[in-house]
């Protein structure tokens, strides 16, 4: 069973099948694309293969998992990417777009207008949910993206990649667009990470916090956005 989500509670789900259905395999995925709906089209923004990465909680597939998926997946546009953690995968993937989404709505769910400071606090803040998820005892994956406290490399490159976006159709198709259509998903994934800070009591993230704080309650979003 492959789970292809944006679901970073991976073990309490999979302790939910096994309960009901012991001797199932359970694999997450998360796919690497984006889009937004309008009206009865759906635009969406990919590479020329689309990216799935797929791994168990806390396992990578071995060789026989990797055979069967990619027989499964053979003359489909999709590209398998093996993971060796999910858990760690999916709540690095939040840590970084939630800075993102919080600074979407606090400018209107219009990221064209964020100066390149507002990015540069995002991304501040995106180092800081990283380094909650490693004082939780969970890992930063994908592996590339253990490197982002090491000297300014990471956070340059991710200041330039952002700002590039907030300022294109991408940062629109990638962010803002599902900012609007999905205020609900948001604000789970946010639950997610408050209740992660319950476990790491003594985790600084004043970025985090401060971006935050400063767009609109999860109440006022919802009544705004939900119905679009």
């Amino acid at each position: 069973m492959i789970l292809i989500g944006n679901n970073p509670l991976c073990e309490e789900m999979e302790k939910q099948i096994h309960d009901l259905s012991p001797e199932k395999k359970v694999l997450f995925g998360f796919q690497n694309s984006a889009g937004v709906r309008e009206d009865h089209t759906v635009k969406v923004i990919h590479t020329r293969k689309v990216g799935l990465t797929l791994g168990y909680v806390h396992q990578k597939p071995d060789e026989q998992d990797q055979r069967m998926l990619s027989e499964a997946f053979a003359g489909s546009d999709f590209r398998l990417d093996w993971c060796d953690d999910m858990q760690g995968y999916l709540y690095t993937h939040a840590a970084f777009v939630l800075p993102c989404v919080f600074l979407c709505y606090g400018l209107g769910c219009d990221l064209r207008k964020a100066k390149y400071r507002d990015i540069q606090r995002a991304v501040r803040a995106a180092k800081e949910g990283y380094r909650l998820i490693e004082q939780a005892g969970m890992k930063i994956r994908p592996a590339a993206d253990e490197k982002y406290d090491r000297g300014i490399a990471w956070q340059g490159q991710m200041n330039l990649m952002l700002y590039g976006m907030a300022k294109t159709r991408i940062g629109e198709l990638c962010i803002s667009g599902h900012c609007r259509h999905a205020p609900e998903e948001m604000k789970w994934l946010d639950q997610c990470f408050v209740s992660l800070k319950f476990r790491v009591p003594d985790a600084r993230t004043p970025s985090w916090d401060l971006l935050r704080l400063e767009m609109p309650s999860w109440e006022v979003l919802s009544g705004k956005y939900s119905s679009h």
